[in-house]
C-alpha cells in the first residue's frame, strides 16, 4: 500500500458512497488551511554532489585547570545618566520616571542627565522586544540627539529626547532602546501597559448570549459611519451581513472584505493619528429600543489579503435612546489583541435604541478593518424580535445546504439561503425528478419549526422561467442525519407565482428535506430562495440566542478519525470485474496507489423508481479524487471532477435508477511548478508568507510527485537557467 490513503463512506437517501481521496497539491481553501511544518529530512540542492573534504581533527580540550573565557561584558553601565519619563518638567527634570508606562502616553522622554556637550552624537534605535501586533525585536526607527535633530531638546542640566512612537502609538509590549555614542552602548529597557481591559477570548464570545439585534437579517442597519473605502466589498454595511468575509470561487475577498476605513494620507505619525476616531453607528429593527449587554468583534479577514496591522486596538463602546448623532454616553471599552477571530466586550445591561462602535487606534496599519459586529441583547430582558419571523435556514445565521440533489454550473445551492431573491437561483442539473434538497441550521442543533417558506423566481437567468418553477412539492423532517430517515409531513402544490409560498410544519427537527416532485414542464428545476421559521411555544428556547456556533471558535477542522466497523478496500480492484462491494451506510478506507491507477466499487441500488444517491468524498490532506459513475453495461451515468470542491471534503448527489452501478476513483499524479524569486523585489513579510507555504507544501508531499523548480531574477543580462525537472526524492 502506498502513501495515498482514501477513507470512503457509502448511505444516501436512499443510499450514499462516500469516499476519500488521497494526498494532493495544495490548493488555497480558507476553509481548510494547509498544515505546518517540515519534512523529517531536509530536501538536497538540486546539483551534484561536491567531493567530500576531509573531515578535520577536533581541536582540542582546554586543560581541566584553565577557567573558560569570561563572556563579553553586558553593556549595563549607564554612563549617560540616561532616565525614561513621561514627561519633563520646565527645569528638565524627568516627570514619572521609570520603566513602565500605560499606552496613554503620548510621548515617552529619554533625560540624559550626565551629557552637556553642544553635540553629543547619540543615537536612540527603539525595538519592540515582545509587543502586542510586531514582529520579535522588530525595528522601530531611530533618532539622533545632536543639535537640529527631530525630538532632540537642550535644557539647563543637559539634554532631552522625546520618542512619539510607532505608527500604531505605543501598544503593549516590553520594549528596547540601545544608546550609541561615545563609549560603551547603553541599553535601556521599558514596559507600555495597556490603560483599558482586555477583550474577552474568541471561546467567550462563542458562549455569549442573546440576539445579535444589530444583524441586517433581523431588521438592522448601519446608521452613520466616519468613513469606508468603498460601498460594496468593503462598505459599512458589510459589518451587519452575518459574515466577517465572504469569498466567491476563491476570488481573493469578493463580494465582501468586511468594513476597511479611507486610508491615511501618508506615512507619519501625525497623518495616522489624524484617521482616528472611527465611528460606526449601528440602529436597530424599526430604531426600536433594547437592552443590551454585549459586542462582539470580529476582525477576521481573507488570509493575509489585509495585514494584522489594520486591526482595531482601542474600542469604545456608547448607547444612546435619543438619535444616531446625539445624546450618547460611554458603556464600555477595551483593548483588542492583534489576532483574527471574536473579540467579546461586556457591560452591565444598558438601554439603546442606537449603539456607536468608536475605533480610536489600530496597530499602525494604513486602514481599519474589521469583519463583523454583534451587538447582543440581553436573554433576560423583553426582546425587541419577539415579534419578526426567524429564518433558521439563512446562511447569515448559520443555517446551510446539507445536501442536494444537483445543480447546474454556477447556479448554486447557497443561493437558496442567501437571504435574496433576486439574483441567480439554484437550477437543476437536469430535467430529472425528484430533485431534494436538505437544510440544516445552526451546529446541526434541533429546532422548531414552524413552516417551510418557498419562492420560485430569480434573475439574471433563462433558466428562471415559470416552466421550471416547482409544481408539486413533499417537506419531511429528520432529527437524525441530512441522511434521513425522514417523516413526511405533506405534498403540497406551489402556485405559479413569484412570491414566497408557506406551507405549516409544527413539529422540531433537525434537517428539513424539500423533495419537489413535480414542476411546470420544464427541462429544468429553478428556485429563488427557501426559508425555514422558527416557531415558538412554551419552554422552547431560540436556537440563535447564542451569538456563535461554538464550533465556529476552534483552530481548524479536526483530523478524520477512523470510525468503528470501517471496511477496508482490498486489492486488486483495478477493474470493474475485480471490483469491491459496498454497503449503504459504510465508510471504506483505502488508498490509489500508485497515483493514476483506477479502484473499482460495486453497489446495487434496489427499488425501482430513480433515487438519489449522495457521495461523499474525503481527501487527505486535499480532494484529488475523482470519481465516474457507470451502470452495468459500462455507460457513463455522472462525473465528479475535483476541481468543483476546495478543501479536503466534497458532498454532492445524483438522481440515479435503480440496479448494479460501478463506481471508478483515480486520482493523477501531481506536477508542479516552483517558482523562487531572486530579484531581491520581495518584501521580508512577503518572503516570510512564501517559506510558510513551502514549509507546508514539504509537510505533505508524495514520492510521485513531480516537480519543476525555476528561478526567476528578473535580470535581462543574466538569463535564467534552464528549467530543472526532478522528482522529489532527488529534490
Amino acid at each position: 500500500m502506498g502513501p495515498c490513503r482514501r477513507g470512503l463512506l457509502l448511505g444516501t437517501v436512499v443510499s450514499v458512497l462516500i469516499i476519500a481521496g488521497c494526498n494532493s497539491a495544495p490548493r488555497v481553501s480558507p476553509r481548510v488551511p494547509a498544515p505546518s511544518g517540515r519534512p523529517e529530512r531536509s530536501p538536497a540542492p538540486v546539483q551534484p554532489a561536491a567531493p567530500s573534504a576531509p573531515t578535520p581533527a577536533p581541536a582540542p580540550a582546554p586543560a581541566p585547570s584553565q577557567p573558560p573565557a569570561p563572556p563579553p561584558a553586558a553593556a549595563d553601565a549607564n554612563h549617560y545618566g540616561a532616565v525614561l519619563a513621561a514627561g519633563v518638567d520646565a527645569a528638565g527634570d524627568p516627570v514619572s520616571a521609570g520603566t513602565q508606562f500605560p499606552d496613554t502616553i503620548d510621548r515617552l522622554y529619554i533625560v540624559f542627565r550626565a551629557v552637556s556637550s553642544e553635540d553629543p552624537g547619540i543615537f536612540a534605535y527603539f525595538r519592540a522586544a515582545a509587543v502586542e501586533g510586531f514582529k520579535r525585536d522588530a525595528d522601530l526607527g531611530s533618532l539622533c540627539l545632536r543639535p537640529g535633530c527631530d525630538g532632540a531638546s537642550r535644557t539647563a542640566k543637559g539634554w532631552v529626547l522625546a520618542w512619539k512612537g510607532s505608527l500604531a502609538g505605543f501598544v503593549p509590549g516590553e520594549y528596547r532602546v540601545r544608546l550609541q555614542g561615545p563609549g560603551d552602548d547603553v541599553i535601556l529597557s521599558f514596559t507600555i501597559t495597556p490603560a483599558l481591559p482586555q477583550a474577552a477570548s474568541a471561546a467567550e464570545a462563542a458562549a455569549a448570549t442573546g440576539y445579535n439585534v444589530a444583524l441586517a437579517a433581523f431588521g438592522g442597519r448601519i446608521a452613520s459611519f466616519t468613513s469606508e473605502e468603498n460601498d460594496g466589498d468593503r462598505g459599512a454595511r458589510n459589518l451587519i451581513d452575518g459574515f466577517p468575509m465572504l469569498i466567491s470561487g476563491l476570488r481573493a475577498c469578493r463580494p465582501s472584505c468586511g468594513w476597511v476605513s479611507i486610508e491615511r494620507r501618508t506615512d507619519t505619525i501625525e497623518a495616522h493619528r489624524q484617521l482616528f476616531p472611527q465611528d460606526v453607528v449601528f440602529a436597530f429593527h424599526q430604531d426600536r429600543e433594547a437592552q443590551i449587554h454585549a459586542v462582539i468583534i470580529d476582525t477576521t479577514s481573507y488570509q493575509s489579503f489585509i495585514d494584522i496591522s489594520h486591526r482595531p486596538r482601542q474600542i469604545e463602546v456608547w448607547v444612546s435612546t435619543t438619535s444616531p448623532s446625539d445624546g450618547f454616553t460611554r458603556a464600555a471599552a477595551a483593548w483588542l489583541e492583534a489576532r483574527q477571530g471574536e473579540h467579546l466586550i461586556t457591560f452591565p445591561a444598558a438601554r439603546a435604541r442606537y449603539v456607536r462602535l468608536r475605533i480610536l487606534s489600530n496597530y499602525g496599519g494604513r486602514a481599519v478593518h474589521a469583519g463583523e459586529v454583534k451587538i447582543l441583547e440581553s436573554p433576560d430582558a423583553s426582546s425587541i424580535l419577539a415579534d419578526v419571523p426567524k429564518n433558521i435556514a439563512l446562511a447569515a445565521v448559520g443555517g446551510a445546504v446539507a445536501r442536494y440533489s444537483s445543480l447546474r454550473q454556477h447556479y448554486q445551492a447557497g443561493a437558496l439561503i442567501d437571504g435574496g431573491v433576486k439574483g441567480l437561483p439554484w437550477v437543476s442539473a437536469d430535467g430529472y425528478l425528484p430533485q431534494e434538497l436538505v437544510l440544516a441550521f445552526r451546529g446541526d442543533r434541533e429546532a422548531l419549526v414552524d413552516h417551510v417558506v418557498i419562492t420560485p423566481g430569480g434573475e439574471g437567468s433563462s433558466y428562471a422561467g415559470q416552466e421550471n418553477w416547482p409544481k408539486v412539492v413533499a417537506i419531511s423532517l429528520s432529527s437524525v442525519s441530512p441522511l434521513g430517515p425522514f417523516e413526511e409531513v405533506g405534498q403540497f402544490a406551489v402556485p405559479q407565482e413569484a412570491r414566497g409560498h408557506a406551507f405549516p410544519v409544527s413539529r422540531r427537527a433537525r434537517f428539513v428535506r424539500v423533495r419537489i416532485l413535480k414542476n411546470y414542464g420544464g427541462a429544468q428545476t429553478s428556485l429563488a430562495e427557501l426559508a425555514v421559521i422558527e416557531g415558538a411555544e412554551a419552554g422552547y428556547q431560540s436556537i440563535l440566542l447564542r451569538a456563535s456556533d461554538p464550533a465556529a471558535s476552534t483552530a481548524g477542522p479536526a483530523a478524520q478519525a477512523d470510525e468503528p466497523g470501517m471496511a477496508l478496500e482490498r486489492e486488486a480492484n483495478n477493474t470493474p470485474a475485480e471490483a469491491n462491494p459496498l454497503e449503504l451506510a459504510r465508510r471504506v478506507k483505502g488508498m490509489i496507489d500508485p497515483l493514476g491507477e483506477q479502484d473499482h466499487f460495486r453497489l446495487a441500488l434496489p427499488g425501482t423508481a430513480p433515487q438519489v444517491l449522495t457521495f461523499e468524498l474525503l481527501g487527505r490532506p486535499y480532494l484529488r479524487t475523482s470519481l465516474m459513475l457507470s451502470d452495468a453495461s459500462g455507460q457513463v451515468l455522472r462525473r465528479f471532477d475535483p476541481a468543483q470542491a476546495a478543501g479536503s471534503r466534497a458532498e454532492f448527489s445524483w438522481l440515479v435508477r435503480p440496479g448494479d452501478l460501478v463506481a471508478q476513483l483515480t486520482e493523477p499524479p501531481v506536477s508542479l511548478v516552483m517558482i523562487w524569486d531572486t530579484s531581491g523585489s520581495m518584501g521580508e513579510d512577503s518572503v516570510a508568507n512564501l517559506r510558510r507555504a513551502v514549509d507546508a507544501y514539504l509537510s505533505q508531499v508524495t514520492p510521485s510527485e513531480q516537480l519543476n523548480l525555476i528561478r526567476f531574477s528578473g535580470q535581462a543580462q543574466a538569463p535564467d537557467p534552464p528549467h530543472v525537472e526532478v522528482l522529489l526524492p532527488e529534490f
